[in-house]
């Protein structure tokens, strides 16, 4: 449900992972950090299907009611607007929430740059 998300997700904070890594270890990981995001988004789409088929035959949606055009019962209108609406704000609150709480590229890069200048000064030395 949330698939909208995750190419955003994936550009912004995948990147500068990558980038994060490469000046931490010297290893350019780009590759695999498309693989893995390929791979997430794979497996979040398809968990996905299955939640939300799940979550409809729990709710009892008829789908011949469906092909001839006969409203759906309340509960089967109220999982779809759940899933669809109330969920994925729900997620998004606290995927933002995590990511500004635990995500300080800055601060780490920093922290970084000032280890790389001492190692270079004990080189020289």
């Amino acid at each position: 449900m949330e698939m909208q998300y995750s190419p955003f997700c994936s550009a912004i904070f995948g990147n500068y992972i990558m980038q994060l890594i490469k000046f931490k270890t010297g290893i350019d990981a780009i590759g695999m950090g498309n693989a893995g995001t390929s791979a997430a988004q794979k497996l979040g789409l398809g968990l996905g299907v299955a939640i939300f088929g799940g979550a409809m035959a729990l709710a009892g949606l008829d789908g011949v009611k469906a092909a001839q055009g006969i409203a759906q019962t309340e509960i089967v209108i109220t999982t779809i607007r759940a899933f669809y609406n109330w969920i994925p704000m729900v997620l998004s609150i606290i995927l933002f929430v995590a990511f500004v709480t635990t995500f300080h590229l800055e601060r780490d890069m920093e922290e970084l740059r000032r280890e790389k200048r001492r190692e270079k000064r004990r080189e020289k030395r």
